[in-house]
């Protein structure tokens, strides 16, 4: 039997937590959230409610079953996954597809709003976002949950047609990251049965498998005793209370029901070493998990789990500070490693750390990596490490009971389902900030008790190591004895505690700002104000509480990648500029030592380079607003450019390319990039070559083009901030950056477009899972107005309808159609329509004809008039929704002021208007009439 890491915790603490009054005792139960109406029926079955209006007239809407694929007998491999697909085929008071078709009805989407989980051990049916506007509504989604827990037909002939469904889910999934997946459960759970859930099933059962099965699965499983009803929204609670004790209290309770098993993960004396290769995997890693038991549901709802959770976050924090320290210096042993612990399964957790190396070093990184891990085991932390950790970990407490009020129905069921499934406690947010205040500066954590924890953490037994790495030719992987010797080493290494770095220093000096006043300030679109600097820069504010601890901001001028030479882009490719960003500093702070400044501030901020546009933009706490703009400030005034630091994630890049070569999707997406821009030099597409030009030297030369002057910026800030109280700040730091011009730089049509006419590119990969990947691309030169944007959306909305029907349920072709629309403005007004799916080698003619045919048949003969409905009342239930996101109000502020272009006003009146099959049919109309299709077809090679 593993050891119980719970133990460790109640020797380390409980001596010191005792003589603390303002403490809770970690034996004390957690107070759970008054709010909530919770309880359960004679029959067994849980129920929790609680009102909420973030967003109003909207409520989510759960049914929980506490089993999942565990349970399965070998007759019914991948079933529990299966029933989730037959939930949605038929029930008793929803035949057939009556509750996609119902809930369709009332704007609600499949996949959005109506949707389903299974896991190893439990599995849950969800309502999302459902407008309850009507008590007929509410009483209707619960009657839906009703018939998920003990009347879905399970019709054998439904069945059957689901299968080929099943089965194109199976194949997408089938990647070679579920292949280590599958190959990591047989090792980390060797002897048990959870080494062979495979979750989805085999392909021979799924094809094969006698539908009795399945009904024998659903009946023995789903009963009210395993079952619990979650609602969270704008509801009575009360009300509902009575409505489920109604409805489902009618469930005969279970006779003599059958017993989950609990399946013990024994212990292992000598290490279990797994190694999996795979030809499309796109590193070399090694993982190594040291084994241990869970802290038992009867403790879960008491304070010792607050205090177990502390404890896991405070290592895991200082660990990951070490490695990210490390990985981040230019001779770094490892592209990157971490550590921290993983609750694997109701009977198992590990603490485990982590490495990615480039190929054929992963023996040498290993070593680098379990040295790290014996350092922390011998030495312990320093107290200056633990302050930092505890300051973090105390702020992301802080800022989720600031926000508390303002969170919306998924961030709250989340709470409920957890104490169902684990006995977790749902408390509130507040409460648990201040349970976790008390721990962290009562002084009930200390240092010492940690550095005990972290050295117990690290054993000689229960330790499973699993390397993955690429296949292919000249790579010689390890064997079992180079990676236990590898640790062997670093235990028998010379190692020396970790020596400490000063980081109080300011970010800069404020006081030497020269600032510029503001010389205007008006009222602005959507209750904004306008601001207008000495320097010419625009800035509008629209405060809002939708959350009581975040403020967004955009700083966003003309001019991007549109306007350099054709040498410096391929240093602003998209994964290109993410690395360099990541590990480019500011002033005089290597980015290792930015972060550890940052301690205690939530504040992200981050500049950013498109097509057109260039600037700075962010988020965090009002408190740290300060800290926010001088980030700004020195983006602009102080960039960082040290190649030995910045070429750290340009060489990550350079290692794993080769891999991700290999996979046939991230293949797709080249050959993607290439066709529709016809191979422009304007638009890189990553590989050996391009990465040649993608140097430090020319992403400095564009980052300077962009940024060394801000005329012509426009600034827009949402959220929780007191406008009299930033305008001091704003003018210091957003009226010190460098204007040194009348108007700035502004965007060029550099012809990058999506090339005209037919083309079509069929091309083969060789793949360990055969599918086939189509993607079919439409454009056409179309104005930019709010009525084309409507459109674009509606048809977006009746594909996603149409392409289900036919494609996924009439031909069971494939687990789902991806389809896309948008429209744009600059530097020409256009749209595109992006339609994609995978599925088998001989159904893809059939299916690219299908989709096709669909398209046209709208362009002839309009919309099916129930689609239009729906896709109606999906945007009007959509559009309210967005409403109460700092986000959306942010880029409806940059559309109106930058782009000239008000998506807010009028929309559920156009809306209303445009959305008919006549207008839809005349969009596509005239889509197609344009010519332009771009067919591109991945095949595996035969």
């Amino acid at each position: 039997m593993v050891k119980r890491l719970f133990t460790l915790l109640t020797v380390f603490v409980a001596t010191a937590v005792v003589a603390i009054a303002q403490i809770l005792p970690p034996q004390m139960p957690l107070q759970p959230d008054s709010s909530v109406v919770y309880g359960k029926l004679d029959n067994g079955l849980t129920y929790y409610i609680k009102h909420n209006q973030k967003p109003a007239q909207r409520a989510d809407f759960y049914i929980v079953t506490n089993v999942g694929a565990i349970q399965e007998t070998p007759a019914q491999d991948g079933l529990a996954h299966f029933l989730e697909h037959m939930c949605l085929n038929g029930t008793k008071n929803f035949p057939g597809k009556g509750i996609i078709s119902y809930m369709e009805s009332i704007g609600a989407k499949f996949g959005e709003n109506i949707n389903a989980w299974t896991s190893v051990e439990s599995t849950a049916y969800m309502l999302n976002n459902i407008p309850v506007i009507r008590e007929g509504i509410i009483d209707s989604s619960l009657l839906i949950l009703h018939d998920y827990s003990a009347f879905v037909t399970n019709d054998f002939d439904e069945i059957d047609k689901e299968r080929g469904v099943i089965l194109e889910e199976k194949r997408t999934r089938n990647t070679a990251q579920w292949r280590y997946r599958n190959a990591a459960f047989e090792a980390l759970f060797k002897g048990t049965k959870y080494a062979t859930c495979s979750l989805i099933g085999s392909e021979e059962n799924l094809k094969t498998f006698d539908p009795q099965e399945l009904v024998n699965f659903y009946k023995t499983w789903y009963r009210p005793d395993m079952q619990a009803i979650i609602v969270v929204g704008d509801v009575d609670p009360k009300a509902v209370e009575s409505k489920i004790k109604s409805l489902f209290g009618e469930l005969p309770k279970a006779e003599n029901p059958k017993a989950k098993d609990i399946i013990p993960i024994p212990g292992n004396e000598e290490p279990i070493v797994a190694i999996f290769t795979d030809k499309e995997n796109a590193s070399t890693s090694v993982e190594v998990y040291f084994k241990g038991q869970p802290l038992p549901r009867e403790y879960r709802g008491l304070g010792m789990a607050v205090l177990m959770d502390i404890y896991k976050s405070l290592i895991t924090s200082m660990m990951n500070e070490r490695f990210s320290d490390i990985s981040a210096s230019p001779n770094a042993p490892f592209l990157g490693a971490g550590s921290g612990f993983a609750p694997l399964c109701v009977t198992m957790e590990a603490f485990y750390g982590a490495v990615q190396s480039k190929d054929a070093e992963a023996v040498p990184a290993l070593e680098a990596m379990f040295v790290e891990l014996e350092r922390a085991k011998r030495f312990g932390f320093t107290q200056a490490e633990f302050e930092r950790a505890k300051t973090q970990l105390l702020k992301s407490y802080e800022v989720a009971a600031a926000n508390a009020s303002g969170r919306q129905n998924g961030a709250i069921v989340n709470d409920y389902i957890n104490n169902f499934i684990s006995g977790d406690a749902f408390t509130t947010p507040e409460y648990k900030y201040s349970v976790v205040k008390g721990y962290l500066e009562g002084g009930a954590i200390q240092l010492e008790a940690i550095n005990q924890m972290m050295a117990s953490l690290v054993t000689d037994n229960n330790m499973v190591v699993i390397y993955s790495g690429p296949e292919k030719e000249g790579l010689i992987n390890p064997v079992e004895e180079e990676i236990l010797g590898a640790i062997a080493a670093a235990k028998a290494s010379d190692i020396k505690p970790l020596e400490g770095e000063n980081v109080n220093e300011p970010l800069l000096d404020a006081a030497s700002l020269p600032g510029s006043t503001i010389m205007a300030e008006t009222g602005a679109e959507f209750g904004s104000t306008r601001i207008e600097l000495a320097n010419g820069i625009e800035i509008y504010i629209k405060p809002t509480e939708f959350k009581k601890d975040e403020v967004m901001f955009k700083i966003v001028a003309n001019g991007g990648k549109s306007i350099l030479p054709t040498e410096l882009l391929p240093a602003l490719e998209q994964n290109v500029l993410m690395m360099y960003q990541g590990y480019q500093g500011i002033s005089d702070f290597p980015v290792t030592k930015l972060q550890k400044m940052l301690t205690g501030k939530a504040v992200r901020v981050s500049p950013f380079i498109s097509s057109l546009e260039q600037g700075v933009q962010g988020s965090g706490s009002p408190k740290d607003f300060e800290t926010m703009l001088q980030l700004t400030y020195l983006y602009y005034v102080a960039p960082r450019f040290e190649a030995s630091e910045m070429e750290v994630g340009i060489n990550q890049i350079k290692a794993v390319l080769p891999n991700m070569m290999q996979q046939p999707d991230f293949i797709n997406s080249l050959k993607m990039s290439e066709i529709m821009y016809g191979n422009s030099p304007r638009v890189p597409v990553i590989g050996e070559q391009m990465l040649k030009q993608a140097t430090v030297e020319n992403y400095k030369k564009a980052y300077e083009q962009l940024f060394s002057d801000v005329a012509g910026a426009k600034m827009y800030i949402t959220g929780n901030v007191d406008i009299e109280q930033i305008k001091p700040l704003l003018e210091k730091y957003i009226g010190s950056l460098p204007v040194k011009s009348d108007k700035g730089l502004m965007w060029q049509d550099d012809n990058t477009d999506i090339v005209k006419g037919k083309v079509e590119e069929i091309f083969e990969v060789p793949m360990e899972a055969p599918k086939t990947k189509v993607t079919l691309v439409y454009s056409a030169d179309m104005e930019r107005n709010l009525k084309n944007d409507i459109l674009s959306e509606a048809l977006q909305n009746v594909l996603d309808l149409t392409y289900t029907k036919s494609i996924r349920e009439e031909e069971g072709g494939t687990y789902g159609v991806g389809v896309l629309a948008r429209t744009w403005a600059n530097p020409k007004d256009g749209m595109f329509l992006l339609i994609q799916f995978d599925t088998e080698f001989a159904k893809a003619p059939k299916l690219i004809e299908i989709a096709i045919s669909e398209l046209e048949d709208i362009a002839a003969n309009g919309v099916n008039e129930e689609y239009v409905a729906k896709t109606k009342e999906n945007m009007l239930k959509a559009f309210p929704e967005k409403h109460i996101q700092n986000s959306y109000w942010l880029n409806t502020l940059y559309n109106n002021y930058s782009q000239d272009y008000n998506v807010d006003y009028n929309y559920e009146n156009t809306v209303s208007k445009v959305v008919t099959s006549k207008e839809i049919q005349e969009y596509v109309k005239q889509m197609l009439k344009q010519g332009n299709r771009i067919k591109i077809v991945m095949n595996p090679k035969q």
